[in-house]
Formats: structure tokens, C-alpha cells, sequence
């Protein structure tokens, strides 16, 4: 299991990217949005073992200071049942985003707001 910030930006991710590259010296991972060019969909740096990820705001909801971080728990297969416990008792009294499913970018991934307000993503590694 890995666990790493993913970071929101609200149309400003790629001057954000630039400017963490220059400060710690590395290139990032960058994908633009398909839907909307000016926009990164995906991006990342790796820092020492630790992945850190950004992404510009998309959502369905308006971007809100405050909404612009996520945890994000990479996983494997054999991690897939404690992971399914975790999502669903984080999504009592919260709000699940992405229903914890086999997706598009990832073999079986999920997001969701807990009853704190914070997003929790799981992507299975």
C-alpha cells in the first residue's frame, strides 16, 4: 500500500508543476485534460519514495479553498478486501464521489468525502 497527497488547483495546476519543478529539481509526469486542454487532468513528482500528485479542479462542484486536497492509497490485489472496508465505513455519514468500481484509469478505484469532509481516493496498483 502506498499513500500520497493529491493536490487540486483551481485552472492554475500547470504554473504550479512548473514552479515545484524548479523547487525541488525534478520533472514532473503531465496530462493534459481531453476534455479541456488548458487544464491538467493528471500530474506528478516524485519526491524521495513519495508521490505527489496534482490535478486542476473538475469536479461537479464548484472548486472551494479548502476542497483542494485528497489522500489518495494506492493498493494491490491482495489488499483489495481491507480497502473495501475502509471506503465503505469512510462513506457512512459522508459522500461516495466514485463508487469504489473497476474505472478507466485504474483496475478498481474510488473516491470519497468522509463525514470530516476530506476525500479519500483508492486505486488499486
Amino acid at each position: 500500500m502506498n499513500i500520497s497527497p493529491y493536490l487540486f488547483f483551481n485552472g492554475n495546476c500547470r504554473e504550479a508543476v512548473a514552479h515545484y519543478e524548479k523547487a525541488f529539481g525534478v520533472t514532473a509526469y503531465v496530462d493534459n485534460s481531453e476534455t479541456n486542454p488548458t487544464l491538467v487532468e493528471h500530474a506528478q513528482i516524485t519526491l524521495y519514495s513519495i508521490t505527489i500528485m496534482f490535478c486542476d479542479w473538475d469536479w461537479d462542484e464548484p472548486y472551494r479553498k479548502g476542497q483542494d486536497f485528497m489522500t489518495s492509497i494506492g493498493f494491490d490485489e491482495s489488499e483489495k478486501p481491507v480497502i473495501k472496508i475502509a471506503f465503505d465505513t469512510l462513506s457512512e455519514g459522508g459522500k461516495i464521489i466514485i463508487p469504489l468500481d473497476k474505472s478507466e484509469w485504474n483496475k478498481f478505484s474510488g473516491t470519497v468525502v468522509d463525514k470530516y469532509g476530506f476525500r479519500w481516493n483508492f486505486h488499486q496498483i
